[in-house]
């Protein structure tokens, strides 16, 4: 299993507090290119 240290900041959220969808599909886009790198070794 994998995981991501990730720190949210408050360019990542909204004025509610919500993390923004931008943010949360950037998180994700960084899990992918971690798993296919290491795929690659």
């Amino acid at each position: 299993m994998y995981s991501l240290t990730y720190k949210v900041t408050t360019s990542t959220c909204d004025s509610e507090g919500k993390l923004k969808l931008y943010s949360a599909l950037q998180m994700m886009q960084d899990c992918s290119e971690m798993w296919i790198d290491n795929e690659q070794d």
